[in-house]
């Protein structure tokens, strides 16, 4: 799986997910969160993996949640682990 705003890469029994919205310093909004609880899923189900590695594409990280989205709307309920 690999979206606008997560790239999800195998190699070995590791994957890395990289979050992908560098020009808001990765900072996240519905879409990533959507998309990033959906890449956990999939990564759930893939037995062989044995370590997850979460990183951010540019000079950040993650700023956190997206300020702009949240003066008008709340954040989707994410579930961690995805159930």
């Amino acid at each position: 799986m690999a979206t606008e705003t997560i790239k999800l890469k195998y190699q070995d029994n590791i994957c890395t997910i990289s979050l992908n919205r560098p020009q808001a310093f990765n900072s996240m909004d519905e879409n990533m969160a959507g998309d990033f609880q959906k890449a956990l899923e999939e990564i759930k189900e893939d037995l062989k993996i044995r370590a997850l590695i979460v990183t951010g594409t540019g000079k950040a990280f993650c700023a956190g949640a997206d300020l702009k989205m949240l003066s008008h709307r709340d954040l989707p309920d994410l579930q961690f682990p995805p159930q």
